[in-house]
């Protein structure tokens, strides 16, 4: 019974500090495990005024209600760049504002101007043409009896 009531306060002990760990130090755990397990708490939002690529980053000055943020990408930075314009509003997964930041989760782009379809989008062929099916010949037929 002693070892039972042992192994169940150790059990308890050990779900609160793994508890406290996730909601006091998210960045611990995540750095630990290489893997996001904290939620986001809230969409940062702000509009990007800047944006400079280089050779391996890509860097986003976005400003939010609360201040300023310099956006560091490292990963996915072509897929980043094309999506992401200047003057276009920017949602960061963040538990709190930052003012430098590292490959945070882009949760949403809003464009700022959105391009409607164009010309371009008409001369869009199919990557596979359709087959043109010939419509059967239609031949007048007159009624019979009629004798001409």
């Amino acid at each position: 019974m002693r070892g039972f009531l042992n192994f169940l306060i150790g059990l308890v002990v050990g779900v609160l500090i793994g508890i406290g760990v996730m909601i006091f130090s998210p960045e611990f755990v995540n750095n630990l495990l290489r893997i996001d397990l904290a939620p986001t708490g809230r969409a940062v939002e702000g509009r990007v005024v800047a944006k400079e690529l280089q050779e391996d980053r890509l860097l986003l000055t976005v400003v939010t209600p609360e201040g300023a943020v310099l956006v560091t990408f490292t990963k996915k930075v072509p897929e980043i760049n094309l999506l992401v314009d200047r003057d276009d509003i920017i949602g960061l997964g963040l538990n709190r504002y930052r003012p430098f930041v590292n490959d945070p989760p882009v949760i949403k782009v809003k464009k700022k101007f959105p391009s409607p379809p164009g010309p371009e989008a008409e001369t869009i062929k199919p990557l596979r043409p359709e087959p043109t099916v010939k419509p059967p010949e239609v031949m007048e037929q007159q009624p019979e009896g009629t004798g001409q």
